[in-house]
């Protein structure tokens, strides 16, 4: 939802693109997916990143220092993202048809308000991304993260 928020607010172009393919997990083939994806949407108005769930748990350790189990699915992944407001989600199925997946409805996006997704990410890197949209968007509502832990995921299956 930041990017579209960028986009009404004029603030920048930035998009992202989520999907799911636990095949080959290698960092040859996330690169080849990155760079397909700087193919197709090349000469577009905005800069659309393409990134993989299935590869999240490998990483996000390392990056967050929290673990990640893998997720299961793009929604699994979604479920996680740092802000409630981030958590929306859509998806145009093979019928053509657009599915919209949003764990934590979307009056949030349209009230222009930032609320924390206790689930997954730290603290700080709640308060990193924040900060950052408090200084782009200082007319949003961000909600400060509550002093209790981290609420973890688990794999299903």
């Amino acid at each position: 939802m930041v990017a579209l928020w960028a986009r009404w607010y004029g603030l920048g172009r930035h998009g992202d693109v989520f999907c799911f393919d636990g095949g080959d997990l290698s960092w040859e083939a996330e690169d080849a997916v990155i760079k397909a994806g700087r193919d197709v949407f090349a000469g577009q108005p905005a800069e659309v990143e393409i990134r993989n769930e299935a590869w999240v748990h490998l990483w996000y350790e390392d990056k967050f220092k929290v673990a990640c189990p893998p997720y299961e699915s793009t929604e699994a992944a979604i479920d996680s993202f740092t802000a409630t407001t981030c958590c929306p989600g859509v998806r145009v199925e093979t019928d053509g048809r657009w599915r919209v997946y949003a764990p934590h409805g979307l009056s949030d996006v349209f009230n222009l308000v930032v609320r924390p997704n206790p689930v997954l990410a730290p603290r700080s890197v709640y308060e990193a991304k924040t900060a950052q949209w408090r200084e782009q968007w200082p007319e949003f509502t961000v909600l400060e993260r509550p002093a209790a832990s981290i609420t973890t995921i688990s794999s299903v299956g």
